[in-house]
């Protein structure tokens, strides 16, 4: 689902990822745009060369990530596979990581050695009763890196299991490009 804060700049909210199977992408929820289809597409063809060829979209030059993260050691794995996969993406890419234990997750943070990597709250902000108020934090976090001055291209919230290919991104991006052209 596409969403656009007051400033009008494209918000992507990854909701869900479909898993991938013998090495085929099975698909991805984007948006209720064309580049779901894109993302399914793209993700099959086995001939990623001519991605890396495209010129990087104005939307994705600087991006700003927000990862849920509720501690716990075993998902520690999907957690550095996805932010892996976004630092590999050929673009500035800034990520910021809600969790409910921080001092825990900076202690990984270190020994990861990620430069463009940070935990957004330094205290606890959830309770036992309701862990899953997590999940609205990125919003502010969000918030304020519209109003730092930094110049974003798109914001993105996923969670710490949710893997984005960058074809998946372009496509998203050329999409949302060519649609506002339309519109204006």
């Amino acid at each position: 689902m596409r969403r656009s804060c007051k400033h009008r700049l494209p918000v992507l909210l990854i909701c869900s990822l479909l898993l991938v199977s013998e090495g085929t992408r099975l698909g991805i929820a984007l948006d209720a745009h064309t580049s779901s289809k894109r993302a399914h597409n793209a993700g099959r063809d086995s001939s990623a060369s001519s991605w890396s060829n495209l010129q990087v979209p104005k939307l994705l030059e600087r991006i700003f990530v927000c990862i849920t993260f509720h501690w716990n050691v075993v998902k520690l794995v999907y957690l550095q596979q996805a932010i892996e996969n976004m630092i590999a993406y050929p673009t500035i890419v800034v990520i910021c990581i809600n969790t409910d234990l921080p001092r825990n997750l900076q202690n990984v943070l270190d020994v990861w050695d990620l430069p463009h990597v940070t935990v957004c709250n330094e205290t606890r902000v959830v309770d036992d009763d309701n862990k899953y108020a997590l999940l609205w934090e990125h919003r502010a976090v969000m918030a304020m890196a519209a109003t730092s001055g930094q110049e974003y291209g798109c914001f993105i919230y996923i969670e710490d299991d949710t893997h984005i290919p960058w074809e998946a991104m372009v496509s998203w991006a050329f999409d949302t490009e060519s649609g506002a052209k339309k519109v204006h």
